[in-house]
């Protein structure tokens, strides 16, 4: 099963992913960036480092996914 890299950038900080997650298909890729956003979400994405500063109710993360090749996909 091919692994996927899940990157997390909040504007100020980027976290690469450098364990990956096993994903069979796009439909799992797109399953484990929900399950990985909610998660953070759950956790109070306004504690430190990916707090807004400026507006700690208003937050803003994107995820990337990377393949075995360090492609984005």
């Amino acid at each position: 099963m091919p692994r996927y890299f899940f990157d997390l950038d909040d504007g100020r900080h980027f976290f690469r992913d450098e364990a990956g997650t096993d994903c069979g298909d796009t439909h799992a890729i797109r399953a484990e960036v929900a399950r990985t956003l909610a998660a953070i979400a759950r956790d109070n994405i306004a504690i430190a480092p990916l707090a807004n500063a400026e507006d700690p109710d208003r937050q803003a993360l994107t995820a990337s996914v990377r393949n075995a090749g360090n492609l984005v996909v």
